[in-house]
């Protein structure tokens, strides 16, 4: 019996003074993806290289463990190979996460986002964060850039900070690109740069 255990999404819980999953954390978009086969599939084996979303690869892990074609439409990959100890070649190098007010992408250490088209201030709603350090208010900053690796707690913007300058355009870059592939809009004003 194959076994899949995964989630639509994670809580805050009270990370970030938050309870609700409105805000693109890791609390909130960090979510299972187990895989289990006794006899097939790696045990105890935990896999923090690639980017796995349930959203895309879901279907095509399924269809592919059971010996089906996945819909050509899908965009997904099946993580059968990953689950049962193998490699992946081409595995995606980032991952665009969304909500109604806001787009990240995500490349495992680097995140950054564009949004906040809520039509009230940040923090008036009790679920947007009333301010992040260096700016970012939801009025003033509609961007955010997080080095994960060395700020695991998401505390600091350095989409203000000219030294990350760089890795800023190569974020945007890589929203836009995305952006353009999927035919979905991403409004001007939300991008500063």
């Amino acid at each position: 019996t194959l076994v899949i255990l995964t989630s639509d999404h994670g809580d805050q819980d009270g990370s970030h003074r938050l309870e609700h999953k409105e805000v693109l954390y890791e609390e909130s978009i960090r979510i299972p993806f187990i895989v289990s086969w006794k006899g097939v599939t790696s045990a105890g084996a935990v896999d923090r290289t690639h980017l796995v979303s349930n959203g895309l690869d879901l279907i095509p892990t399924l269809c592919d463990f059971a010996g089906v074609q996945k819909p050509s439409s899908l965009r997904g990959r099946s993580v059968r190979a990953l689950a049962e100890g193998g490699s992946a070649s081409g595995w995606r190098t980032s991952l665009v996460i969304e909500n109604h007010i806001q787009r990240l992408v995500h490349d495992g250490r680097w995140k950054y986002y564009a949004g906040w088209k809520s039509k009230h201030a940040a923090g008036s709603c009790g679920m947007c964060p009333s301010r992040i350090k260096d700016g970012w208010d939801g009025g003033r900053v509609r961007e955010m850039l997080i080095d994960l690796e060395n700020d695991p707690g998401e505390m600091t913007n350095l989409a203000v900070r000219s030294q990350h300058a760089a890795q800023l355009k190569r974020s945007r870059r890589m929203l836009v690109e995305w952006c353009r592939e999927h035919d979905v809009a991403l409004e001007s004003e939300y991008m500063a740069g």
